[in-house]
């Protein structure tokens, strides 16, 4: 039972790291392009 909880733990942990790392990499690019982001924005509010 201990070895199927650490195991689990183990999964769980390895999930929230990659889920971290993933968020964070989605955040940096966003921040990259977050002017060009922007503008497009604006620019398909204006058009609507």
């Amino acid at each position: 039972m201990d070895i199927l909880k650490s195991k689990m733990w183990l999964y769980i942990y390895i999930y929230i790291c990659l889920l971290w790392h993933l968020l964070d990499g989605i955040t940096t690019h966003l921040k990259r392009n977050l002017q060009k982001n922007i503008t497009l924005l604006l620019y398909c509010l204006l058009k609507l």
